[in-house]
């Protein structure tokens, strides 16, 4: 059995993905793609409409009374550049839980790293104790790729967002579990901190005496979540008061949900620290001899492309011109 987080992930792409597969291969068929609820596009998770970084201004003030505030400020993308955090390291962990009437039905353990340095380079790394992970380093002008235990594959970025976007991507799992959990929560400022020299923002959250009702879920795949009832809930965050970027975090919750008439159980526990906040970090490059030949774009894709025009986006973004750089094998899709 998937784990609730991974439901949340089980959109309909699967249907999706397998038609547009046939469309390419020369059938005929698309309807597979089609939604019979209704659902646009841009409430598909991203899965068909590329998502937009946030760019309005995130206010800690706001943060600090309102959980979806809160949510919207660490869901803010993780950033290189203007606006950014200085160098810094990142060590997040994160641990699920799921029983079934005392019953461990799946557990999963995550541990992710990142270093971020100046000019837009950085490195992450993330695994978990299903044996799966991935790496991905950016050193100002090439990506480099690779799943755990494989060999880097190193091209040019597709476009100008895609190492921003794959960054973010790293980031996700405390605003992912604040998302579950914010029905139950109530909010409290704790003001102005110091942490390491540097003025920092403080926000706990505890039990609400009424949670809030979930919102209702569009999607059939994520219907479980509007059972949900917040059972316990303690978290704190702490974000930088100059650039309100998220400095740290601790998450402590559990939830009961109701999945194809079973009852559930799910303990979320989720820490994220920022340290070495302008210290200065080198991101290098994996040595040639562990750089593997990266497959040159597929005609599939292209015929793909020609196939759903105006039915689906391309598989490239033809707007956003692409990063220079010679790639290392030719220009790869997507990431590995």
């Amino acid at each position: 059995m998937m784990s609730p987080r991974r439901w949340a992930a089980a959109l309909p792409w699967r249907s999706c993905v397998a038609s547009v597969a046939v469309v390419a291969l020369g059938g005929l068929h698309v309807a597979g793609c089609r939604r019979n609820n209704g659902v646009s596009d841009e409430k598909l998770g991203g899965l068909v409409v590329a998502p937009v970084l946030a760019e309005k201004a995130v206010s800690l003030d706001a943060a600090a009374k309102n959980p979806a505030e809160l949510l919207r400020a660490l869901d803010e993308p993780l950033r290189v550049g203007k606006g950014a955090l200085a160098p810094h390291k990142i060590v997040q962990s994160n641990s699920n839980l799921i029983t079934e009437g005392g019953n461990v039905i799946d557990k999963l353990d995550e541990q992710t790293a990142i270093e971020v340095a100046e000019g837009g380079a950085w490195h992450a790394v993330y695994t978990n104790t299903g044996d799966n992970g991935r790496e991905a380093i950016f050193d100002g002008k090439k990506l480099f790729l690779r799943p755990r235990y494989m060999g880097w594959h190193g091209r040019a970025p597709n476009d100008a967002d895609e190492p921003a976007q794959l960054l973010a991507s790293y980031d996700q799992t405390i605003a992912a579990n604040w998302d579950l959990l914010m029905p139950g929560a109530e909010l409290t400022d704790q003001g102005v901190v110091q942490v390491a020299g540097r003025a920092a923002r403080k926000i706990i959250a505890k039990l609400a005496p009424s949670p809030d009702t979930p919102p209702r879920e569009p999607l059939p795949q994520r219907a479980w979540r509007q059972t949900r009832k917040v059972t316990a809930l303690d978290a704190e965050f702490v974000f930088d008061a100059d650039t309100a970027r998220l400095l740290s975090a601790k998450i402590t919750g559990a939830i009961e949900f109701t999945r194809d008439n079973r009852q559930f159980k799910m303990q979320v526990t989720s820490t994220r620290t920022a340290d070495a906040v302008g210290t200065p970090i080198t991101i290098v490059a994996p040595p040639p001899s562990e750089v593997v030949a990266t497959p040159e774009r597929a005609r599939e894709a292209d015929d793909r492309d020609a196939l759903l025009e105006g039915i689906a986006p391309p598989t490239r973004r033809p707007s956003t011109p692409a990063v220079t750089g010679d790639p290392v094998g030719g220009k790869g899709q997507g990431t590995p």
